[in-house]
């Protein structure tokens, strides 16, 4: 096997596991609720597939992202499998030609998934202004976000912590 035959293999592993680890964590949920595990395979397959060929600066599969996302987020807010597939997809509809409506009609069992995605699109979003300009829009970005869904800012926190932590 080639150099890079045996990275793509422990890329490949190192994907499986952090999939595995986010299963494992969340086993309370999925014994409560097993249908939650189809959807979580299907939000997995759909960011899988996405971020299919991208890497990060560090060299890692773009996969890894969204999966320690999700790992961070179901810490932070256990038990709720909407957080688990948002996480894992709210990088999907900026990095790839996926939209909002894919993601509505991957997922039409799951009320208010594609609004939180929105959200946490949208508050990426908000790094392109100057910098008085981007605390007025995060202050009021905040205060909407917390009253409708505080999903989004929980998981704009975990994807910016995984993002300082790779830097």
């Amino acid at each position: 096997m080639s150099q890079s035959d045996l990275s793509h293999l422990n890329s490949n592993s190192e994907v499986q596991k952090l999939f595995d680890e986010l299963l494992q964590q969340n086993a309370t949920l999925l014994e409560k609720a097993p249908e939650s595990r189809a959807l979580i395979d299907r939000a997995y397959e759909i960011a899988k597939q996405a971020h299919g060929n991208q890497y990060r600066k560090s060299g890692e599969p773009y996969i890894i992202h969204p999966l320690i996302v999700a790992k961070y987020a179901s810490q932070i807010y256990p038990g709720d499998v909407r957080m688990i597939l948002a996480a894992l997809l709210h990088d999907v509809v900026e990095d790839s030609s996926k939209t909002l409506e894919d993601i509505n009609q991957s997922f039409p069992e799951t009320p208010g998934l594609v609004h939180i995605v929105d959200g946490v699109t949208k508050l990426s979003s908000l790094g392109d202004t100057d910098d008085s300009a981007q605390v007025a829009n995060f202050r009021k970005l905040i205060s909407q976000t917390i009253n409708d869904n505080p999903r989004i800012i929980l998981i704009k926190l975990a994807d910016r912590l995984h993002n300082m932590q790779t830097l």
